[in-house]
């Protein structure tokens, strides 16, 4: 096994259960969490988190804190049937639409509800000329392989051999010399394991508007989807707006130092705006913008993740 993530049919990618690289977490289902029941449980309240890994941290089990959404919604309220709260997690590191749809469209029958926080993996594609679709494939942020490090060095190498062509006055001015360090310098570069189109690009005369439209009708036709599954089953469907350290709150100097760039605050804010539009159509779409407003100490430990401690809680 060279990773911690392998390719699944029909979910994009999953975690591995086998290999050097596999944890001991992963069910049948290939997520993190106890394996999923072959029934709705008639004991509880099931609910079906969906998204990518922010939704993840809220819904996995954690040494000696529980599932933190989980011991939240059992503290604070009263479920629907009076059953205590259950989380099933279906959210996955790097997790985006359609993945969510199609994750529950597998395992709607096992729950009765479903929460599905997202919006900035699919960020990723808006007012670009690709679709979101095309953003969910298997990412290559799972650890450095064999053929990763061969094309480092074999890039080494080419700039070792550029610097030397050009400091020889004999052969600075050689095409073969040129041509040879070129094609190593082009081997170290190939991208044969990192994203590929396998979807149309949109039209190249859209305009930025026009790119930004589609992607909201791309968007709004999986949201639609998963309410069509939903009211199917007879689910409640929540979808919320993933927040984001580029809003909302005002960052301490432990958070600017970690979270990066956040000069795509306002595009985020944008898309975020567009998206709630679609409340209007019936979709239970709702903004988690704003959640840690009031929040003044260190919540934020990157550009996406909140602390992984006892105090995750309090922050849900």
């Amino acid at each position: 096994s060279r990773n911690y993530l392998q390719s699944h049919p029909y979910l994009s990618y999953t975690y591995r259960r086998t290999g050097k690289c596999s944890r001991k977490d992963i069910n049948a289902y290939g997520f993190s969490g106890p394996e999923f029941p072959e029934t709705r449980d008639p004991e509880n309240f099931s609910i079906l988190v969906l998204g990518g890994s922010f939704a993840e941290q809220s819904s996995r089990q954690k040494p000696e804190m529980g599932i933190p959404l989980e011991s939240v919604l059992n503290r604070k309220y009263i479920s629907p049937n009076g059953k205590p709260f259950k989380i099933i997690n279906g959210a996955m590191v790097g997790g985006r639409q359609p993945m969510q749809a199609t994750t529950l469209l597998m395992l709607a029958g096992l729950v009765d509800a479903v929460i599905s926080i997202e919006g900035r993996g699919e960020f990723y594609a808006y007012g670009q000329n690709r679709r979101i679709v095309d953003s969910s494939l298997l990412p290559r942020d799972n650890g450095p392989t064999r053929e990763d490090f061969l094309k480092y060095f074999f890039l080494l190498k080419a700039h070792d051999l550029f610097y030397f062509f050009q400091s020889n006055p004999l052969l600075k001015n050689s095409y073969f010399c040129y041509l040879l360090a070129s094609t190593i310098l082009d081997f170290s570069s190939l991208n044969s394991n990192d994203y590929q189109q396998f979807f149309p690009s949109h039209p190249i005369s859209f305009t930025d508007v026009e790119l930004k439209r589609a992607f909201v009708e791309e968007y709004s036709g999986y949201l639609r989807a998963m309410l069509g599954m939903a009211r199917e089953h007879g689910l409640k469907l929540a979808v919320f707006l993933q927040p984001t350290p580029a809003i909302g709150k005002k960052l301490s100097t432990e958070e600017l130092s970690v979270v990066g760039d956040l000069a795509y605050g306002k595009v985020y804010k944008e898309m975020a705006e567009e998206l709630l539009k679609l409340k209007a159509q019936g979709i239970p779409i709702f903004s988690l913008l704003n959640t840690f407003s009031t929040l003044a100490e260190s919540i934020y430990v990157d550009h996406t993740h909140l602390r992984n401690d006892g105090n995750l809680n309090g922050y849900l």
